[in-house]
């Protein structure tokens, strides 16, 4: 399990690897659930991109970036004021980064869990 620091760092990047300064304008509130579901899905993907470097980096992650933006119709403008309205507020922060482990540890319990399913001979035996 991935200690909580790590995913604060990790979630901090995001959107300087991945999205560009969002300009001036409305802002659309996104609701905690939301908010959680979309940057856990960006941790993902950044931390999919870790290990790549280049141009390679950068064309695929825009690729995926924009599939994301599109998977929850949202645009990057309205995520990074989301962003920055989250991290004006630490508490509101903290509740946020604090659903986003409690998603990520599910989602990797689910996929050990998914693994151990499908591959009967790493079954420990009674």
């Amino acid at each position: 399990m991935i200690r909580p620091i790590v995913y604060v760092i990790l979630l901090g990047s995001i959107w300087t690897g991945c999205w560009q300064s969002a300009g001036e304008g409305e802002i659309k509130i996104f609701d905690d659930s939301l908010m959680v579901e979309v940057m856990t899905d960006a941790f993902i993907l950044h931390a999919a991109f870790a290990d790549t470097y280049g141009a390679v980096k950068d064309s695929m992650s825009e690729i995926y970036t924009n599939q994301l933006l599109e998977k929850y119709d949202i645009t990057r403008v309205e995520f990074e004021n989301n962003v920055d309205r989250v991290f004006e507020n630490p508490i509101l922060a903290d509740s946020i980064f604090q659903l986003i482990i409690k998603r990520v540890d599910l989602l990797e319990s689910k996929l050990d869990i998914e693994s151990l399913d499908q591959n009967p001979m790493t079954k420990e035996e009674d």
